[in-house]
């Protein structure tokens, strides 16, 4: 079956197409799939607005050579470090967003952020996007701070797969209050109504008791 390839790929329009750095991989993506080899033709074909204009008044020098066309448009429209870093604050887990995807968004603005070593800066935008009762449960282990980003995240998608099984025929406001009203449960015994830390086992095996 044949797919157009304006099906694939949308054009580019400033300020409504989102971070040109993602939508121009997904371009290269569909020249590959296309067999398509002159990007220099293929890429201005799909900018329209104030991308296009901006194309036009590039010089002949920069709009024959790729990688120097596809640098100059990224340093045009695609979000700088401040832009970035005022988007990673705000970045929260979106209402049934996989864990995963989330992460992938994280990292995306760190590194247009510029950070090479991201992964102190991930575990703190990971943990404050979290709902409140994830990221408290997450708090209550002792290991927390020590833990890798991977196993962080291992973490907090078991614990809101679990969550997504008990609430699947919630509507989205009611799923949000959910998570602001429902009793915590204790990941070392698994009872209701209190949080690892505060775990009557820990604090019994603490004093000598079995």
């Amino acid at each position: 079956m044949s797919v157009k390839v304006s099906e694939l790929i949308k054009t580019y329009e400033d300020g409504k197409s989102g971070d040109f750095s993602v939508w121009v991989d997904k371009l290269e993506l569909v020249a590959k799939l296309q067999k398509v080899d002159d990007l220099t033709t293929f890429l201005p074909t799909f900018l329209s607005g104030a991308a296009f204009a901006m194309y036009k008044h590039l010089e002949d020098d920069i709009k024959e050579d790729y990688p120097k066309l596809k640098a100059a448009v990224l340093t045009a429209f695609s979000v700088d470090r401040f832009s970035a870093y005022i988007q990673l604050q705000n970045r929260a887990l979106r209402d049934g967003e996989a864990v995963d995807v989330y992460l992938a968004d994280l990292k995306r603005l760190t590194t247009l952020m510029g950070q090479s070593e991201p992964d102190s800066l991930l575990k703190c935008a990971f943990m404050t996007g979290l709902p409140t009762e994830v990221a408290t449960q997450l708090k209550s282990i002792a290991s927390v701070e020590d833990m890798g980003l991977s196993e962080l995240v291992n973490r907090a998608r078991m614990m809101i797969t679990a969550e997504n099984g008990e609430t699947t025929s919630c509507t989205a406001g009611k799923r949000r209050q959910h998570w602001q009203r429902r009793e915590v449960r204790c990941y070392r015994c698994n009872k209701l109504g209190h949080i690892q830390k505060n775990c009557f086992q820990m604090q019994g095996n603490a004093s000598g008791e079995v």
